[in-house]
């Protein structure tokens, strides 16, 4: 709703707008379907909201307002809904047909031209095309401080979307200055413990996971949930948000028991707040179904797939895409127990939806991961044509994280073809891409394949000096199975050199890191099930650890705070002693 005379917001309702004193007249027919509408999609009704959308649009047509600045608001409304419905080819024209208008109305320097820019360039974004994004929330800045002022929220989420925009375009530097000062902001204008101050922490999370600083993503993780569990309560879907990124951190770092604990707290939140046919219900499904399956539990992992499909089946403004990122975790399940036929099928079938759908970023990525599948069951010809596919969209929209992805992928496909000229090449070029952007976790895969590929060449001086880099920096990041990856194949090179007893101290060393996640991997489980407060405070005390600086609430989640402490500080056998003191009959549990 908007004051006729000065445009502004105002609240349903009202009969004289606070900003300028104008006296408000009563809703027109195409008002009070917009308003129908916006409830319909506020409660997720979208089909509905389409309908009273359309209905809007022809009312304002019949009665000849199409130059009103209403009919821009529900053409961006509309825009909004195909946004989030994934339909992006069909919300790019109505954002741009409301964009003109308002332009037209307003002035070029209205805060609203800036909302509308802003919604353009987010929804290039999220369909893969950060270039074309870049100048359009540039736009929107520059208005919004010159109209609004620096210190406003508005520019701060301006500011927040600008830098996801950058960091996939490579500019890392920049994105991480753009969510520093968002939080920034946010904390001066909303207070310490305001959710979006939440949101930028949460952004500034994702940007150090990115690159790889697992650590800090881990800690600015969890000091926004912990502000959104205090804002927002513990059943909040923001809060079970929280929780997801924390289990993709835990997925990433190879933890699939915590991984999988987390995304099952999130389950229940969403089925407790959303209800148990929410679309957020069938994403964790699927996420918590590739958890499950990297563990091994295929047929679990099978029947929460099940699960997910039955509810995009009542969804039907949903299902095109929501069935193609189903078919991707179906494939992902396949590819586990290397079944590429059946991955690859899946796969096929996902592809055909994102390219009708025009959503490049997925269309990239099936064709990066239907590439990938066919590499694996030897169809090399149609994996390099569709890596070189993939790698031309993403140079297209300046996706520099996914180049040097495609890059390394089509290294592979060029090793498994002995053609280890070409493949050292492609290893090269996605590493210098990956220092260029400080992507430290893809700098080490492709420094290890660099140095797996110089054993196969018989080059071990040049073998030893790449894995050892890799080994750095893996120790860095904490990723401990590519540690024990590297520590293998430099025991490899040793071996050829003729260092056996070289060879058998890092073999050694690779197989006690892996008893080390082993034992920490069953101690988080044990305590999970079992820990109790009392017990929990005990075994901590004996470590010297407080029990209430353990983060988190709840002896589950302390539980599993306390075996990561012991494991980073060497203590994981005093604590395996005292979770076998305090629970006995642990080994009895399934």
């Amino acid at each position: 709703m908007r004051c006729e005379k000065c445009h502004a917001d105002l609240p349903e309702g009202v009969r004289f707008c606070p900003n300028c004193g104008a006296p408000q007249p009563e809703p027109t027919q195409p008002e009070v379907l917009h308003r129908m509408g916006v409830a319909a999609q506020e409660r997720g009704a979208y089909v509905e909201a389409e309908s009273y959308y359309h209905k809007a649009l022809e009312a304002y047509a019949a009665s000849s307002r199409e130059g009103d600045l209403g009919y821009a608001d529900v053409q961006n409304d509309l825009g909004g809904l195909y946004f989030a419905m994934g339909r992006y080819a069909a919300a790019e024209p109505l954002y741009r047909q409301a964009l003109e208008l308002r332009q037209r109305i307003l002035g070029p320097e209205d805060p609203v031209v800036a909302s509308s820019l802003s919604n353009l360039g987010s929804l290039h974004y999220a369909a893969g095309n950060p270039k074309a994004a870049l100048p359009l929330l540039q736009e929107a800045l520059e208005i919004q401080e010159d109209a609004l002022g620096e210190e406003r929220p508005q520019t701060a989420q301006t500011l927040n979307n600008l830098a996801l925009v950058y960091a996939d375009l490579g500019d890392y530097e920049a994105a991480e200055s753009l969510l520093g000062e968002a939080l920034e902001i946010r904390r001066r204008t909303l207070g310490e413990k305001h959710p979006d101050v939440a949101q930028s922490l949460n952004n500034l999370a994702l940007f150090h996971e990115t690159v790889g600083d697992y650590a800090q993503a881990e800690e600015l993780f969890q000091e926004a949930l912990q502000i959104r569990r205090a804002a927002l309560g513990e059943s909040h879907p923001d809060v079970a948000q929280s929780l997801n990124n924390l289990a993709m951190l835990r997925q990433t770092l190879g933890n699939y028991h915590d991984a999988e604990r987390y995304l099952r707290q999130v389950l229940e939140i969403y089925e407790r707040s959303l209800g148990r046919r929410h679309p957020y219900v069938a994403q964790t499904l699927r996420e918590l179904a590739l958890v499950v399956g990297l563990q091994g539990k295929t047929e679990e992992a099978e029947e929460l797939l099940e699960r997910a499909l039955k509810i995009y089946k009542g969804l039907p403004e949903h299902s095109r895409l929501a069935y193609a990122a189903t078919l991707d975790s179906l494939a992902s399940l396949r590819q586990l127990t290397q079944n590429y036929p059946a991955a690859e099928d899946a796969l096929r079938k996902s592809l055909e939806i994102y390219r009708a759908a025009g959503d490049r970023a997925s269309h990239a990525r099936a064709l990066y991961d239907l590439g990938t599948v066919l590499r694996l069951g030897g169809q090399y010809d149609e994996a390099e044509a569709l890596l070189r596919q993939c790698l031309e969209i993403r140079d297209g929209v300046g996706d520099k994280v996914g180049i040097a992805a495609a890059l390394e992928q089509l290294g592979l496909v060029a090793q498994d073809r002995g053609a280890l000229e070409a493949a050292e090449g492609y290893f090269s070029d996605s590493l210098e891409l990956r220092k260029s952007i400080r992507d430290r976790a893809g700098m080490a895969r492709s420094l290890h394949q660099l140095g797996a590929l110089a054993l196969a060449r018989g080059d071990f001086a040049e073998a030893r000096a790449h894995l050892n880099e890799s080994l750095e920096l893996n120790r860095k990041l904490g990723v401990q199975s590519r540690v024990a990856e590297d520590l293998s194949a430099l025991a490899r090179v040793a071996e050829q050199q003729g260092r056996t007893g070289e060879a058998r101290a890092l073999e050694e060393e690779a197989r006690a890191l892996a008893e080390r996640v082993r034992l920490k991997d069953s101690l988080a489980a044990t305590l999970a099930r079992r820990a109790d407060e009392g017990r929990l405070r005990e075994i901590s005390e004996q470590l010297g650890v407080g029990y209430e600086d353990l983060p988190g609430e709840g002896p589950a989640i302390k539980g599993r705070e306390l075996v990561t402490w012991a494991y980073q500080s060497d203590s994981l056998e005093d604590l395996e002693n005292l979770v076998a003191e305090a629970y006995p009959d642990a080994d009895d549990d399934d």
